[in-house]
């Protein structure tokens, strides 16, 4: 946008990259297995998807559910929502057919971006949702179905002209609808606002000290809101972020090396699961901090990643405020 101070107040979630391609629009701010994005690309992509969505008839408070693996489309589309009012719901990309009719239903998702490979998982339910217009795909391969639902290229969308939309959203406006896991019934939808998620990206920036130089590793679903925070965080900071589909602890250890990672969130299970390799003395000099969500770490766990990690610092997001202390 011409004219835009390059210190320009961030009130709404796409604001977030928005801000990054002016001031540093050259950086890079996605790295996956394929694609490796600056901010200036990453605006880029969700200007032009943007676009796409609004000619799908996505507007102001229209759900749209992803059903992806962590992927530049996962993001571009999410943010892409955003930008034309929409409301994004993340599905957590381990579900069954029958959680994520839930879901579709639950919220009357009207459109739902997925891929060609996640397609046999849920083509079953489209017909048992009755608000599902569209289903956006990702992947070269052609897909079959008899499902009588509308079918569209995620690359058609990506080639659209730049969004040229008039929304104008404030800050208090509904961006997102993030699942519980239902591990107490069945899962339920937690209502955010832009102002939820900028101020949370704003606080977690703040204490974890982030900044431009930081790598940060998105090992965390992004139907999880602590790994959706990984992108938030970063961007509001400036930072690259390296999406990570891992399938065993040697796969993050090989991103957090090869990337150079500076720092990592996680939950308990998975810092067990670190804590059980061999790691390089040098990766602690260039990991600036691990930090801990979704549970207690126990204390041997804690005390073992303090021996490999000697100069990270721990944080406990439970009690944001504060770094961990010790006795």
């Amino acid at each position: 946008m011409l004219g835009t101070p390059l210190n320009f107040e961030v009130f709404l979630l796409q604001d977030l990259i928005h801000r990054s391609a002016i001031n540093t629009p050259q950086a890079i701010a996605l790295v996956s297995e394929e694609q490796c994005l600056t901010y200036q690309q990453l605006n880029d992509f969700v200007n032009s998807v943007a676009q796409g969505f609004s000619d799908l008839g996505v507007k102001r408070l229209v759900r749209v559910g992803i059903f992806l693996e962590k992927c530049p489309e996962f993001v571009i589309a999410a943010f892409a929502t955003a930008k034309v009012g929409g409301v994004f719901v993340p599905i957590n990309p381990m579900l069954k057919s029958s959680q994520i009719l839930h879901i579709l239903n639950d919220c009357n998702v009207e459109v739902l971006i997925t891929s060609t490979e996640r397609l046999p998982i849920v083509e079953s339910v489209f017909s048992h949702c009755n608000n599902l217009k569209t289903i956006v795909l990702k992947g070269s391969e052609e897909a079959t179905t008899h499902v009588q639902k509308k079918f569209v290229r995620w690359a058609s969308l990506a080639k659209s002209m730049s969004y040229n939309g008039q929304h104008f959203g404030i800050d208090s406006d509904v961006v997102s609808i993030f699942y519980t896991s239902g591990s107490t019934g069945r899962p339920k939808g937690v209502v955010l606002s832009h102002r939820n998620m900028v101020m949370g990206a704003r606080s977690v920036a703040s204490y974890l000290e982030n900044n431009q130089n930081d790598i940060l590793l998105a090992a965390l679903p992004f139907s999880f809101d602590a790994g959706f925070s990984q992108l938030t965080t970063g961007f509001f900071s400036g930072a690259r972020i390296v999406l990570e589909n891992y399938l065993t602890p040697h796969d993050l250890q090989r991103s957090i090396i090869s990337h150079s990672i500076t720092g990592i969130t996680a939950v308990p299970p998975l810092y067990m699961q670190l804590i059980t390799i061999d790691w390089p003395k040098s990766v602690s000099g260039h990991l600036r901090y691990f930090a801990n969500t979704g549970g207690k770490m126990p204390g041997e766990v804690l005390k073992k990643l303090r021996s490999i990690f000697p100069d990270s610092t721990p944080y406990l997001l439970i009690r944001p405020q504060h770094r961990l202390t010790f006795v």
